[in-house]
């Protein structure tokens, strides 16, 4: 899975996405989606070498194959947590049944955009955010054990030391095991909102203030905008393959 980039519009929002090898990794497992259609818009961050598109293509296949895909144990689902679901249990058992794709899960953050609404999806360690008036926000919590760490309290110096030896451990993950939790929530849009879907390659490595500065920068188009935030994550060492997805609200 190597670098690209997409652009274009739906019939409520512009966006634009990038994703990027980095120059310490040997393949990119991360990845992204625009179900234009629906105006559903993923990024997947993989680890292992399938695992980011075994939960595209589970992801896409919700909204694309229906009803094939219907799973009598998820009803009343709502339909992007549902998307998300059916890719954790096509990932799982591919996991149990294959024994090169064993140890794989994936990390990611979806949207889907309604008029005056969208509605967000999220495991792991990628985060969604809205640049509004220019000031980003992250409407997202990780689910890593660094976060689990901030939000107990812990000292300053055990999380310095975590972050050395295990920048990035997540805590869920989707196809990690038999069950999965996903974090969704809904947010009334303003027109000329941004929404920022990224992965922890450009979080972990680029501070918040650049992230804000670049994502708000009107003046840039959403396609510079994802290839500012990229260079920024390059010149940070390119340590891991990162994502980038925008969103401008349209109306």
């Amino acid at each position: 899975m190597g670098d690209r980039n997409q652009r274009g519009k739906t019939s409520l929002a512009e966006y634009a996405a990038a994703t990027a090898t980095g120059a310490c990794r040997a393949r990119n497992e991360d990845s992204f989606a625009i179900l234009s259609e629906w105006n559903v818009f993923l990024i997947v961050d993989g680890q292992g070498p399938d695992a980011a598109g075994l939960t595209v293509a589970g992801f896409t296949s919700a909204f694309t194959q229906e009803p094939a895909r219907t799973d009598p144990g998820l009803p009343g689902a709502d339909s992007l947590a549902r998307a998300v679901l059916l890719a954790h249990g096509d990932l799982h058992r591919t996991m149990l049944t294959e024994q090169s794709s064993r140890g794989q899960g994936a990390a990611l953050a979806a949207a889907w955009v309604s008029q005056g609404w969208i509605r967000t999806a999220h495991v792991g360690d990628c985060r969604l955010g809205r640049v509004r008036e220019g000031k980003l926000e992250w409407l997202t919590q990780d689910h890593s054990l660094e976060a689990a760490m901030r939000l107990s309290g812990d000292p300053p110096e055990e999380i310095a030391r975590l972050r050395e030896t295990h920048a990035n451990v997540i805590t869920r993950a989707v196809g990690a095991s038999k069950d999965l939790v996903v974090d969704l929530a809904y947010h009334p849009t303003a027109p000329e909102d941004v929404y920022v879907l990224c992965s922890d390659g450009l979080t972990r490595h680029v501070s918040f203030a650049r992230i804000a500065r670049r994502a708000a920068a009107t003046e840039r188009s959403l396609t510079e905008r994802c290839a500012d935030l990229l260079e920024a994550t390059e010149a940070a060492g390119g340590a891991d393959n990162a994502t980038v997805l925008l969103l401008r609200i349209r109306r």
